[in-house]
């Protein structure tokens, strides 16, 4: 099994790459005014799905995540803790899993930056964007950002073997989800451009969900 320290270093530099990307993006949405570009006519249709159990399983998930994600690495790396051993399961560590989530966490900060780089500051809950990105992320999937959160919760598994990190297998249901109802949305927007994109570009995984 590789240590938690090493665990702990692989993940802070994962959570350098994620925030020299994500930081100046979250300070513009910040700043953003209300009169800024996107489509405000479709917020209440997204809005259908705020509030539900769906939003709740999301963000519970998220938050859960970025605990481990942003805090843990640190928390390992200066302190130290045997948290996680305390909660493995029944059975014998395989690095091999451990490589295979080591490298299902690199693709997924590297999806993760590529489609915020690719929508910018805008979110969808801010309304459909005036126009259609597909590029960077989106050339790879036609939901980068939830696709590559998925991703993490994969392979945390893989990664901490632990029953502490089960619960954010929960969190591929809700963005399962969140993305269907969004696709709804962006279909009614953009028509036969999207259906032509959801053609060509798969909805999770780069070669799988194509329509």
């Amino acid at each position: 099994m590789l240590d938690y320290d090493t665990l702990a270093v692989f993940l802070a530099l994962n959570v350098g790459a994620y925030l020299i990307v994500h930081l100046p993006y979250i300070y513009k949405s910040l700043r953003r005014t209300s009169e800024e570009p996107g489509n405000k006519s479709l917020r209440d249709s997204y809005s259908t799905i705020k509030g539900t159990i769906i939003t709740s399983i999301i963000v519970l998930t998220t938050l859960y995540f970025f605990v481990i994600f942003l805090i843990w690495p640190f928390y390992q790396l200066l302190i130290g803790s045997e948290f996680f051993q305390r909660w493995v399961f029944p059975f014998p560590y395989s690095n091999t899993f451990q490589l295979i989530g080591i490298g299902s966490v690199i693709v997924a900060t590297a999806v993760n930056n590529l489609g915020r780089i690719a929508r910018g500051g805008s979110y969808i809950s801010d309304g459909i964007p005036v126009e259609l990105s597909k590029d960077l992320g989106h050339k790879l999937v036609r939901h980068p950002l939830y696709a590559s959160y998925c991703y993490y919760f994969v392979g945390f598994q893989f990664i901490f073997q632990s029953y502490l990190t089960l619960p954010l297998l929960l969190g591929i249901i809700g963005y399962y989800s969140a993305a269907k109802k969004e696709e709804e949305l962006l279909e009614e927007e953009f028509g036969e451009e999207y259906r032509e994109y959801q053609k060509k570009v798969g909805m999770f995984l780069p070669f799988l969900g194509k329509r």
